[in-house]
């Protein structure tokens, strides 16, 4: 048996059997148990993502380890967790919460022309005033409720990629404000969007419309972003793991 690197996977050979392939992101431990070939390329390349690979003697016993460099994953998630082990942690998180908001509506701001200057309070009503003085204002607050559930969904494919699983309970204090901070990064888009919209219509946009056609807008729309909202969840995931390391 031969186990070497193909692209982003690992493929293990074996005579008189078809090529396996395991992608290097969905594993994370290797044991061997028999007689096998390893190209260095492959060791590395676990070493890289932290995927530890253990070597085990005919009898079962352990006979080498192998565990190269921590993954951001495995980083993260370790981090995560002596974070939370601390008795003040969600006055901690708290604070964080409020920091990482006011940094998102202030970006939100300094893209719409704004200064970012005024108080977070006051910011946010000059941010969402020309919105709620016009007549897109109704078609705004149900795109946003459905953005936001899509920005969930998305918060929660990016935490379990760094090890936190859905059914970790402290994810319920880091979804939303994960999911905020893509709001507020998508709010100018999505304010030109439909004044665009209602311009290119020649008339405002209804004030009531289907449940259906706002949710398929909101997913065309968020598509069409997504590489903004990638760029606004890892910054606010990058200032998590900042914080994190300066309480530590």
């Amino acid at each position: 048996m031969k186990v070497s690197l193909d692209g982003p996977a690992l493929k293990v050979s074996q005579h008189g059997a078809a090529d396996r392939r395991f992608p290097l992101r969905r594993v994370s431990r290797v044991i061997v148990s028999n007689r096998v070939t390893w190209s260095t390329r492959a060791m590395l390349a676990c070493a890289d993502e932290g995927i530890t690979v253990c070597f085990l003697s005919r009898d079962g016993t352990p006979r080498a380890r192998w565990t190269g460099r921590p993954s951001p994953r495995s980083e993260f998630l370790q981090r995560w967790h002596d974070f939370v082990d601390r008795p003040d942690w969600r006055e901690l998180f708290a604070q964080w919460r409020t920091a990482v908001r006011r940094r998102a509506v202030r970006f939100c701001a300094l893209r719409m022309g704004w200064s970012p200057r005024q108080p977070t309070r006051a910011l946010v009503r000059t941010v969402l005033a020309p919105i709620r003085e016009s007549a897109c204002h109704g078609r705004y607050r149900r795109m946003q409720r459905q953005i936001n559930g899509i920005a969930r969904t998305r918060a929660l494919a990016d935490l379990s990629n760094l090890g936190l699983g859905a059914d970790d309970d402290s994810l319920a204090a880091v979804v939303p404000i994960l999911a905020t901070s893509i709001q507020w990064g998508l709010h100018p888009e999505l304010v030109r969007w439909l004044c665009a919209r209602s311009r290119r219509d020649g008339r405002p946009l209804p004030t009531s419309t289907g449940t259906l056609r706002d949710s398929r807008d909101a997913v065309h729309f968020f598509e069409r972003n997504a590489d903004s909202c990638t760029f606004h969840l890892r910054d606010a995931l990058l200032h998590l793991r900042r914080y994190m390391e300066s309480h530590q």
